[in-house]
């Protein structure tokens, strides 16, 4: 096993740099790619590194494609990577028993404007002051 600056394994400094990459907003497959594929060391190397270098290691690096090379392009110039994670209002699947389901149902017929399911439970998760 190989060993890098601090002493630390090649594996262990990949899944930090990886986590670094992800929580500056690249995607995970990006940041994999990069890691992995393209084998990007340190942020500076990838900021440092010439475009025309850096561009032929990103079109061979799996699973990066246009989408990957336009996050770090995005970065190299400074901006946040846009990783294609959604914005606004994050939607979650929440199983409910039949019973559970039968008092909401009742608890929505109820109601003067019969709200949908999904604003059911928000009015009863989060009711109004």
């Amino acid at each position: 096993m190989s060993v890098v600056g601090d002493n630390e394994p090649d594996f262990i400094s990949a899944g930090r740099l990886r986590d670094q990459l992800q929580a500056l907003g690249f995607s995970t497959r990006t940041a994999n790619g990069l890691v992995y594929g393209a084998e990007i060391k340190s942020l500076e190397e990838l900021k440092a590194r010439p475009w025309s270098e850096l561009s032929e290691h990103l079109s061979r690096a799996p699973g990066l494609g246009p989408k990957g090379i336009a996050e770090v392009d995005a970065f190299r110039r400074g901006e946040v990577p846009e990783s294609g994670r959604p914005s606004g209002p994050s939607k979650i699947t929440v199983p409910l028993s039949d019973d559970q389901l039968a008092e909401l149902d009742a608890y929505r017929e109820a109601q003067p404007d019969k709200p949908s399911r999904p604003e059911a439970l928000r009015r009863k998760a989060f009711p109004a002051d």
